[in-house]
């Protein structure tokens, strides 16, 4: 390639894939793996699970290192509880061959039990898996 086309690519990589500069969000779109998927809003995303859901209450914005932090909800859909609790989403977002990967956890703060971490999580972008039912 020549090279004054390189910063080019690499800019196109990082719009097209859904990696922004530090303080930008997200950009919309698909990301699955791992029995989980996540798609992304212009200013929330929702994120999808086998028996469990979430939602991320604003856009993903990324820090210098591709990082993000973001308040939202999580919600078991199967057993006892149904009733949505409070989370904190976290997670990094990666340039990788053809597109983007996101890493991505999720600490369930629901008050009447100890705080409890699931994940990390390895979403490929525009990958979304179908995902099992719970009775």
């Amino acid at each position: 390639m020549r090279p004054t086309l390189l910063p080019l690519a690499v800019l196109c990589a990082l719009s097209c894939s859904g990696a922004s500069e530090p303080g930008r969000v997200l950009a919309p779109g698909v990301w699955g793996g791992e029995r989980a998927n996540l798609i992304v809003t212009p200013d929330s995303a929702r994120a999808e699970f086998d028996c469990a859901s979430g939602w991320l209450d604003g856009p993903i914005v990324l820090d210098a290192a591709g990082n993000f932090a973001v308040d939202g909800q999580f919600r078991f859909e199967a057993g006892p509880v149904f009733a949505p609790v409070p989370a904190r989403w976290t997670g990094s977002v990666a340039i990788v061959r053809g597109g983007s990967e996101v890493t991505l956890s999720v600490l369930v703060l629901d008050p009447h039990a100890e705080p409890l971490k699931l994940g990390p999580y390895h979403l490929e972008s525009g990958v979304r898996l179908t995902l099992g039912l719970c009775a």
